[in-house]
């Protein structure tokens, strides 16, 4: 069944709808996987990204993997090099050991749970993990993306800069501080000081 660009499976495991999801022939490079589908007249929860269901998908920059998926088979990534950010709502991680899941290690990593050490031991082997979820802010013209769990934040763009500059390791969000961990690739290209 396709709906909305999407190929789906479905099959029933212990009385429970599940479906997998086979092909991604949607247009969006923000790609949110759905918890579940309707699939006829019932609902399946998207229980297993299938091998290769992204191939070809080489523009796509942001992705969110809902709880309920339970295995991602092999190079469902694999072409996605343009990938920024991960969102992973798994609470559990899944062994994606030698599967060639992502392309892009670079990418931030937003997780759940504060299970990074679990995460890194199942081949989820970002440089950037953050726990929580992933959130955008723009302060004085300087955008950051930050976790809501850990209260860490990565400079993604920056505004008008003078003759010098100063990146504060922190910044203030309402009432809460979050630490500046890192620096987003090519934030500073293109830009000159006055």
């Amino acid at each position: 069944c396709t709906e909305d660009g999407v190929t789906y499976d479905s099959f029933v495991k212990d009385g429970n709808k599940k479906a997998i999801l086979r092909k991604y022939a949607a247009s969006s490079n923000d790609v949110v996987i759905p918890s579940s589908v309707k699939l006829g007249e019932d609902s399946y929860t998207v229980a297993i990204i299938g091998k290769s269901a992204f191939a070809g998908k080489t523009a796509i920059t942001s992705l969110v993997i809902p709880a309920g998926v339970e295995t991602i088979d092999a190079d469902v990534f694999s072409a996605c090099n343009t990938l920024k950010w991960i969102q992973s709502k798994i609470e559990n991680p899944i062994d994606i050991v030698g599967k060639n899941v992502f392309a892009n290690s670079t990418a931030l990593l937003f997780i759940s749970s504060d299970k990074v050490a679990e995460y890194k031991a199942k081949g989820w082997n970002f440089f950037n993990i953050f726990v929580g979820d992933r959130k955008e802010t723009t302060i004085d013209g300087w955008t950051y993306v930050y976790s809501t769990g850990d209260k860490k934040a990565i400079l993604t763009k920056v505004g008008n800069i003078g003759k010098s500059l100063t990146i504060d390791g922190t910044i203030e969000i309402g009432k809460t501080e979050y630490t500046v961990t890192a620096i987003a690739e090519a934030v500073f290209k293109g830009k000159t000081t006055t």
